[in-house]
């Protein structure tokens, strides 16, 4: 790596760089001398001719970016594969919420539940459901509306829907059973 000991660079040189590659981006030849000065007890204020020759001859700026450039990478590549693991568990769980919004209604005994239950437990499965739809859409990049169908059944819909078809069925096997009146 480029940031790593030249072939020809002392000890105290190297260290000297590490010391200014690890300040950052905001490096500069100042900062990297105060903190030499500090563990080296140096005497100037300033760095003299021999760190602006050395900095130079040694290429730190440029071994420095190279260095940062690395860790840039490193940090993206880093996030990608955050953001695809918290994606693989935004789904999972949305699969799984889908699963026990489609189980609840399978096993619901729609043709026993009465009016009450019917009007409390199948809007929010529904809309459980839906939600879990969207959900998954959204992380896949798709639409996400939910475009209307013409009909929208309400729950009396669907309980005068069931006993017009429970009607039927009797009246097709021979029964004499009478027709459910319906409301427009």
């Amino acid at each position: 790596m480029e940031w790593n000991r030249q072939s020809d660079e002392s000890a105290i040189w190297y260290s000297r760089f590490e010391a200014f590659r690890l300040i950052g981006p905001s490096r500069n030849l100042d900062k990297a001398y105060n903190l030499a000065k500090s563990s080296e007890g140096l005497a100037g204020n300033r760095p003299g001719s021999a760190w602006y020759k050395n900095s130079e001859r040694f290429g730190w700026t440029g071994r420095a970016e190279a260095w940062d450039t690395e860790e840039r990478e490193k940090l993206r590549a880093d996030e990608a594969i955050r953001r695809f693991d918290a994606r693989q568990r935004r789904l999972s769980a949305i699969q799984k919420l889908q699963e026990h919004a489609y189980a609840a209604l399978s096993v619901a005994n729609l043709s026993q539940l009465d009016e009450a239950a019917a009007r409390l437990v199948l809007p929010e499965l529904r809309r459980l459901y839906e939600a879990m739809v969207r959900a998954e859409r959204l992380e896949y990049g798709d639409a996400t509306e939910i475009v209307a169908s013409a009909a929208e059944f309400t729950a009396d819909d669907y309980a005068r829907a069931h006993a017009e078809l429970e009607q039927w069925q009797k009246t097709r096997n021979g029964s004499n059973a009478q027709p459910v009146p319906t409301t427009s």
